[in-house]
């Protein structure tokens, strides 16, 4: 069918960011649980930061095709936010 969004794509972005947020809490503890000035965490915290890293920069850059054609039809956004003041597109 033309002009259908593929849904795959906003999941994967949402198990992106679970991910990326495990992550984070799995570095923040690796920080805190270092010995003294030695840190022998630090492996697995440079490991979660690149993981991270490279996990969102695939998901965006798959994503922004899908986002560059996406536009918004004031008319509906008006319906479901009638406070909100929607501008004309250009």
């Amino acid at each position: 069918m033309p002009n259908k969004v593929n849904p795959v794509i906003l999941e994967v972005m949402n198990q992106i960011s679970f991910q990326a947020s495990g992550n984070a809490t799995v570095a923040a503890l690796v920080l805190y649980h270092g010995q003294l000035e030695l840190n022998v965490m630090l492996p697995v915290y440079m490991k979660t930061v690149i993981e991270t890293l490279q996990i969102l920069t695939s998901g965006v850059q798959v994503l922004i095709p899908y986002l560059q054609v996406a536009k918004a039809n004031p008319a509906n956004c008006q319906k479901w936010l009638p406070k909100a003041t929607v501008r004309p597109q250009r």
